[in-house]
């Protein structure tokens, strides 16, 4: 579907240029645009890659899993039907560890890698589990003490005070969170109610 509207809107494009006589302006757009996309990829990548190997030694070193091993207490918590030495724990604290931080890249293997435990503990394949739902929901809500790639994106577009914003996004996500653990919660106890 999306591709049809992108090619909708490619042609739309492309005849209002041709009618209004612009077919140059076009053709000029058309060349700057792909050079611009190239210098886009090349700053993403560049930031993309520098965090992914902060990050990368920070799992090495063994940071990441001593912040995990604090962290799975309050997730035991939100994942009651897991067992605290469960691999899928482990690699969602890996994962929330890593959204704390900002580096969406490098959390999403790990949680990848958590769904993949989750499911192998799921006993209808073709069905969601109670913690595979919370999961998604955490991760979606991404909880952030540090924005590190926004902040990396910011200055490297040339943005002023990247981090006088660190207070106001460390409080929307957090209440994205609450709001998303708190949905969680009173859709599963609704859901069992009318179960029984």
């Amino acid at each position: 579907m999306i591709n049809r509207i992108w090619l909708v809107l490619l042609f739309l494009g492309i005849l209002i240029s041709v009618s209004t006589g612009n077919l140059n302006t076009l053709g000029n757009v058309m060349l700057s645009s792909a050079k611009e996309s190239i210098d886009i990829y090349l700053k993403i990548a560049t930031m993309l890659i520098f965090w992914s190997g902060i990050i990368r030694i920070a799992i090495d070193s063994g940071l990441v899993k001593r912040v995990s091993l604090i962290l799975i207490k309050p997730l035991g918590l939100l994942f009651p039907e897991l067992p605290r030495d469960c691999k899928a724990l482990e690699l969602i604290a890996g994962n929330v560890v890593c959204n704390l931080l900002g580096l969406g890249t490098a959390s999403t293997p790990l949680g990848l890698k958590a769904m993949e435990e989750l499911q192998k503990t799921n006993l209808v394949p073709d069905t969601s589990t109670r913690s595979m739902t919370t999961f998604v929901l955490l991760n979606a809500s991404s909880l952030t003490i540090f924005p590190s790639s926004l902040f990396g994106l910011r200055a490297l577009f040339g943005a002023n005070d990247s981090f006088k914003l660190i207070l106001l996004m460390s409080i929307t996500s957090a209440f994205a969170t609450i709001i998303a653990i708190t949905c969680d919660r009173l859709f599963y106890f609704f859901s069992q109610r009318n179960i029984k």
